[in-house]
């Protein structure tokens, strides 16, 4: 329990908000019933930088691919909606692979984004702005249905980050430059 009123005050006037990983569908079902998912939609339109990774970075997105919700994965389509489409971290793991892609091949999940562990992308507003990654063999995806019903997979470009390694960079930052 919070020490507030109402929540969502926490996120008035921030510069950075930082989401760590746990359990995606819980977060998002709590955030709503307390109004956080506004909040940070605020925060972000007021120039706030988003950011997070695993969990804090699939809560961005309209959904993804998550093992929060049982057991084994599944598609999560509920996401807070700040950024379009979908999202899977650990895109190295199997069967995080396959199963993304066939969640995106059936219509569970919209296209999306998904990247191995070392990426991260950055966002101007809802655009995606530049993949950097902190290996060279470190890659990125975006997955799209095709018109059979399966998943076409475009590897996408990444430029490497100066050498000094993400560390705890978050692999997915949202900007909106001017902040009021």
């Amino acid at each position: 329990m919070l020490n507030v009123d109402d929540p969502s005050e926490l996120l008035l006037n921030p510069d950075v908000i930082v989401v760590f990983g746990g359990s995606t569908a819980n977060m998002v079902a709590i955030w709503r019933v307390h109004g956080i998912g506004h909040a940070l939609r605020r925060a972000r339109e007021d120039g706030a930088v988003l950011s997070g990774w695993s969990t804090g970075a699939l809560c961005w997105f309209e959904g993804g691919l998550t093992d929060s919700c049982r057991p084994a994965l599944a598609a999560l389509p509920d996401g807070l909606g700040i950024l379009f489409g979908s999202y899977c971290p650990d895109h190295g793991e199997e069967p995080r692979r396959s199963w993304f892609h066939e969640e995106i091949g059936s219509g569970a999940l919209p296209p999306g984004l998904t990247f191995e562990n070392g990426v991260a992308a950055h966002f101007v507003e809802t655009d995606l702005a530049e993949i950097l990654s902190e290996d060279e063999d470190a890659r990125a995806w975006r997955v799209r249905r095709d018109v059979a019903g399966g998943a076409l997979a475009e590897s996408l470009a990444t430029r490497p980050f100066g050498g000094q390694g993400l560390g705890r960079v978050p692999p997915v930052g949202v900007a909106r430059y001017g902040r009021s």
